[in-house]
């Protein structure tokens, strides 16, 4: 019920596990710019919770994807990738996909490496 989902988030309004399970009503509504804004606030939620020793500028730093945790940060990333396809970016969302595989890059989380080989060629 999004009515439900709608008043955990005026209590917890970064909660990212819930707004992405808002992005989610949103895309099935066909609301897409709606659900591109909550999946940029799961991120930007995400981001405010880093460390400061935590980078992805070195490729050092790696998330695992079997950890339950870690899992709505790689679904938000994922989902960034596919509207920054539909809005057509596709350098940026090839360098968000390249961004999801050095996190994670033995298990291929989300099946990102088809959507490397397709933005490769979309990014020129």
């Amino acid at each position: 019920d999004p009515e439900t989902l709608w008043q955990v988030l005026q209590r917890m309004p970064w909660h990212a596990d819930m707004l992405l399970q808002l992005a989610e009503v949103y895309r099935h509504r066909e609301e897409y710019s709606q659900a591109v804004d909550y999946v940029s606030r799961a991120l930007y939620a995400y981001e405010r919770a880093f460390l400061g020793a935590f980078s992805f500028m070195n490729g050092n730093n790696r998330l695992d994807f079997d950890r339950v945790e870690n899992r709505p940060f790689f679904l938000s990333i994922h989902r960034q990738v596919i509207d920054l396809q539909r809005r057509g970016c596709p350098r940026t969302a090839f360098e968000h996909a390249r961004l999801l595989i050095s996190l994670e890059p033995l298990s291929e989380p989300h099946g990102v490496y088809l959507h490397l080989d397709y933005l490769c060629v979309k990014a020129g």
